[in-house]
């Protein structure tokens, strides 16, 4: 940690948040790891992002995103590696998704989406690798999901969903390896979210959420590693935040986190 809090604030981000390890953000993000965001942000490693975000690595992306490994994205976003996507999103690994997606390795989704490794989804998606989807989805590999989803592997969700690797979700979700989350969700290995989400490897957040490995986040979430962040959040690897109004899609950050 000292060595982390050494680290000297490189960049600072006055609108909404500029990091040292990524680059210079002026309107939303820019990442130098990453590359140069304009609108919304742009990674190098990635690519450019115009008007959502392009990745390099991933590709280009016009209205939503584009990524090169995965491929063009039009409307919502098409990966080569996955496919391409019309309305929503095609995968060539996994196939090609017409109302909302379809993947080759996973099947063919009609309404939602199906993957062939998963199994067949009907109204929202079945893997049969993780197993199968009423309402929401089901995972074999992962449990089986009632209104949400439920993972074996994670645990059994109720209302959102549940991870036995994770924890038990109420409400939102608990995740065992990183805790147990009440409103929104907390993780073991992060932490405890009382209101947003906090976490033990992170740290602890209140309002929003703080990380541990990352610092303290009050409004909306500092992190150790980073910084501290006040109004928005600064980072220390990264630089430091004063009232950036960088609005963090939880949904978004949910999604990096997982999938990082």
């Amino acid at each position: 940690m000292h060595e982390v809090q050494s680290i000297p604030l490189i960049l600072r981000m006055w609108t909404a948040w500029t990091t040292a390890a990524f680059g210079g953000l002026k309107t939303a993000w820019t990442t130098a790891a990453f590359g140069g965001l304009k609108t919304a942000w742009t990674t190098a490693a990635f690519g450019e992002l115009k008007t959502a975000w392009t990745t390099a690595a991933f590709g280009e992306l016009k209205t939503a995103w584009t990524t090169a490994a995965f491929g063009g994205l039009k409307t919502a976003w098409t990966t080569a590696a996955f496919g391409e996507l019309k309305t929503a999103w095609t995968t060539a690994a996994f196939g090609e998704l017409k109302t909302a997606w379809t993947t080759a390795a996973f099947g063919e989704l009609k309404t939602a989406w199906t993957t062939a490794a998963f199994g067949g989804l009907k109204t929202a998606w079945t893997t049969a690798a993780f197993g199968e989807l009423k309402t929401a989805w089901t995972t074999a590999a992962f449990g089986g999901l009632k209104t949400a989803w439920t993972t074996a592997a994670f645990g059994e969700l109720k209302t959102a969903w549940t991870t036995a690797a994770f924890g038990e979700l109420k409400t939102a979700w608990t995740t065992a390896a990183f805790g147990e989350l009440k409103t929104a969700w907390t993780t073991a290995a992060f932490g405890e979210l009382k209101t947003a989400w906090t976490t033990a490897a992170f740290g602890g957040l209140k309002t929003a959420w703080t990380t541990a490995a990352f610092g303290e986040l009050k409004t909306a979430w500092t992190t150790a590693a980073f910084g501290e962040l006040k109004t928005a959040w600064t980072t220390a690897a990264f630089g430091e935040l004063k009232r950036g109004a960088l609005q963090v899609e939880t949904k978004l950050v949910g999604a990096i986190f997982l999938y990082a």
